[in-house]
Order: C-alpha cells, then sequence, then structure tokens
C-alpha cells in the first residue's frame, strides 16, 4: 500500500510543485507563493507557513535544488567554453565543435583541481589553437580551390568566344574581301535592296 503525502504541497500536480520549488528558490514569501498559485489551486486547498516550511525540508526539494545546481554549473561550462572559442561566438565548424568540447573538458579538469599549472592549461589551449590553425588552413585550401576552378571555368569561356569571333572574321574576310564590316558599304546595299532612293 502506498503512503499518502504528508503535506498539501506534495498532493499537487507536477506541474504546481514545480513552481513552488522554483518561487522558493526565488526567494518568494510564502503569502507570495500562495498568492501566485491561487487561480491554479484545487478548491479547498490550504497552504500555511508550516506546510512550506516542511516541503522546502523535504526530499523533492532538496532534488530540485541539485537538479537545478548541475543545470547552473552546465551552462556556466558551456559560457566558458564558448567565450574560448571563436572570440566568444561560440562553434560554427565541425572543428570548432570539438574544440569547444575540449574547452568543456578543460573547464571540468580545471574545476576539479587536475590540472593546477598554468602549463597544463596551455598545454591543452595550444592543442585547441592548432586544431583551430588546422581548420583555416584546411578552409583556405577549399576555397582556393573553388577560386581557381571558376577562373579555370571563366578562361575556357573566353577562349570558347575568342574562337567564335576569329571564325566569324574568317567567313566575313572570305566573302568580303576584309575582317572589318564596312558600315558605309552596308548601307548602300540596304538601300539598294529596300529601293531607296538618296
Amino acid at each position: 500500500m502506498s503512503r499518502r503525502p504528508r503535506n498539501n504541497i506534495a498532493r499537487l500536480p507536477h506541474e504546481l510543485r514545480y513552481r513552488v520549488c522554483s518561487l522558493l528558490h526565488d526567494g518568494c514569501e510564502y503569502g507570495e507563493i500562495r498568492a501566485a498559485l491561487a487561480p491554479d489551486l484545487p478548491s479547498g486547498t490550504k497552504l500555511h507557513n508550516s506546510t512550506f516550511a516542511a516541503y522546502k525540508a523535504g526530499a523533492e526539494y532538496a532534488r530540485y535544488l541539485e537538479e537545478n545546481r548541475q543545470w547552473s554549473e552546465r551552462c556556466e561550462r558551456r559560457r566558458w567554453a564558448a567565450s574560448m572559442v571563436n572570440d566568444g561566438d561560440g562553434p560554427r565548424s565541425s572543428a570548432d565543435v570539438a574544440a569547444f568540447e575540449i574547452t568543456e573538458q578543460l573547464y571540468d579538469l580545471a574545476a576539479g583541481g587536475i590540472l593546477e599549472t598554468g602549463k597544463d592549461v596551455a598545454r591543452v589551449a595550444n592543442a585547441i589553437a592548432t586544431m583551430q590553425r588546422t581548420q583555416i588552413a584546411a578552409e583556405k585550401a577549399e576555397r582556393d580551390t573553388r577560386i581557381q576552378a571558376l577562373e579555370d571555368e571563366h578562361a575556357s569561356e573566353v577562349a570558347e568566344l575568342n574562337a567564335r569571333i576569329a571564325a566569324l572574321e574568317a567567313a566575313l574576310e572570305e566573302k568580303t574581301g576584309s575582317k572589318t564590316v564596312d558600315a558605309v558599304a552596308v548601307q548602300d546595299t540596304m538601300d539598294e535592296i529596300l529601293g531607296v532612293k538618296k
């Protein structure tokens, strides 16, 4: 047979209990919490100061505090790692993600007292810097390859156009004896064809 919850807060739905934990953690007075919960409380539910005090001393609120502490620690670790990668912009490439993960580990090692000397930190920082330099070099090589491909394509198109121009000039020379067009002669021929009198 399951034991009944000992106080009225423990009998509330999870969402309301979570709000109680959050409000307690934020330092709200018991009266403020009662007022905040009043619209959502089941009819007839009484929350006395002693009820809040007992809940605050209980296991569920202790779990909430521990989970909140762990979450804050994870967030702090990620903020610290992000500040070390890309001048604070955080990870953008796969190498940055790897650097980010390594930097998070660095935070854990420093927080745990494993990295005790500047030499240890410098060694890890150098590894991260080397990885980022490698990524930058790879990105530059890829960019240079794309630029060279575009230049080769452009040169090929220019050569093709020059060949077509040369072929047209050769055909023009064969028919007219000249590679250039005599605009006056063309006008005279058009006038003659159209019967325009001068």
